[in-house]
């Protein structure tokens, strides 16, 4: 099983546009804040190390339980919990996709369509691709 724990030394991260603190257990989009309890953080930190890829029933049970007996009902209403903080925050974004019978995806939706202030010209899009291309010609590490 791949690692999924959650230590103290786990890093902040970003989701899209969220923000996740696990040591604070804090998810933060934009202005708004919200604190998660720790089963749901470890639950969302599980997922994001594994983004696109399924992550097992069993896998998550072990990564929150270990080897205490729960049932299937104590997943179900962590991952709810988790949907919910996440739909508090604002993050429409990320999306916890239930396999059934199987386990979970998190995925990543695509952004949403740029503003002007984020717009990127096509210009500075070909200028970006030609200083990549001339990077790798040139065997340049960036």
């Amino acid at each position: 099983m791949p690692n999924l724990e959650v230590g103290p030394s786990t890093a902040s991260f970003s989701l899209g546009r969220l923000e996740v603190r696990p040591r604070e257990r804090v998810l933060q989009h934009g202005s708004t804040m919200i604190t998660t309890e720790p089963l749901v953080m470890q639950l969302l930190v599980g997922l994001s190390r594994r983004a696109g890829s399924l992550v097992t029933r069993r896998d998550l049970f072990d990564l929150c339980w270990g080897a205490t007996p729960v049932g299937d009902d104590s997943l179900n209403r962590a991952i709810a919990m988790l949907r919910r903080a996440l739909q508090k925050a604002g993050a429409d974004e990320v999306r916890i996709e239930t396999i059934p019978g199987t386990g979970y995806v998190l995925r990543l939706a695509a952004s949403p369509v740029a503003t002007n202030a984020d717009a990127v010209s096509a210009e500075q899009v070909q200028q970006a691709i030609r200083a990549g291309h001339d990077s790798w010609r040139l065997g340049l590490p960036a």
